[in-house]
């Protein structure tokens, strides 16, 4: 009888049981490391929507004749007659231009509050900045200010 060169059975089953232990150790970190990116990449998208709120706020404030408070947000008047309406809603920010176009930032805000020179103003007047919070995640709330400076033209108009 010839001997044939071969594993064992317990040899094979020391194997597999090392390669499952490799595998379910390589799925477990590539889990950690996709839900730590999927984490990031999400503070990241509300950190550019906030960017790109702020960015467009102050722009548009900068254009805008007067700055008036409204019930759920604020309304910006331009030399033309038209309108840029922001609405801070649940879960986002919309920016209506002239009731036809729509922009949505899905932005948390809160605290939101309007004031002209240094007086809270809680009624449809103008303002001079706006002060709100947007959290980013549960601990981390990032304050946002947009103020507008007149001209004692823009006022008595």
């Amino acid at each position: 009888m010839r001997k044939i060169k071969a594993y064992t059975i317990l040899e094979v089953t020391v194997t597999m049981f090392l390669s499952a232990i490799c595998i379910t150790i390589c799925y477990t970190v590539y889990s950690i490391m996709g839900n730590y990116y999927e984490k990031f990449q999400q503070k990241n998208q509300k950190a550019d929507a906030l960017t790109s709120l702020k960015h467009v706020m102050t722009r548009d404030a900068f254009k805008s004749r007067l700055m008036l408070r409204t019930q759920d947000g604020i309304t910006l008047e331009k030399e033309d007659h038209t309108s840029i309406a922001y609405q801070f809603v649940a879960n986002a920010v919309l920016r209506k231009l002239n009731e036809q176009h729509t922009d949505t930032f899905k932005l948390i805000c809160e605290n939101w509050s309007a004031y002209f020179e240094g007086k809270d103003v809680r009624d449809e007047k103008p303002i001079d900045r706006l002060y709100f919070e947007v959290r980013l995640d549960p601990y981390i709330l990032v304050p946002v200010q947009i103020n507008k400076d007149y001209s004692s033209e823009d006022l008595f108009k």
